[in-house]
């Protein structure tokens, strides 16, 4: 489970990712993989748009290499017209040192 603080950080970038805001989705993470062109490139190739599917559809996986406590976060993204999973998902790497959350966007796609 993650952190309250790590939540937020993930809650943030995927709302910033579903109002078409990649800029800003870019700017809210630590480090990613993905440019904002990326992004717009995948995101506005949908034909409706999505809504985050809630936490508890989040598959949290821990990462147990290092004295550091992260986390893998995929987070399926939800048509709305079909109230279905869409075929898109976020993945991020997912931290908290000194209480602030360390997130990398590490991708968007098609699993």
């Amino acid at each position: 489970m993650l952190p309250p603080v790590a939540e937020i950080a993930v809650r943030e970038i995927i709302t910033a990712l579903l109002a078409g805001n990649f800029d800003h989705a870019i700017f809210l993470t630590s480090k990613s993989r993905c440019s904002a062109d990326d992004l717009a490139k995948v995101m506005e190739g949908e034909v409706t748009f999505q809504s985050a599917s809630g936490v508890s559809r989040w598959d949290v996986v821990p990462i147990t290499s290092d004295e550091t406590e992260r986390w893998s976060v995929f987070v399926p993204l939800w048509d709305d017209n079909e109230s279905s999973p869409s075929d898109l998902q976020v993945r991020l790497t997912v931290g908290v040192v000194g209480g602030k959350p360390i997130v990398t966007l590490d991708d968007i796609l098609v699993p």
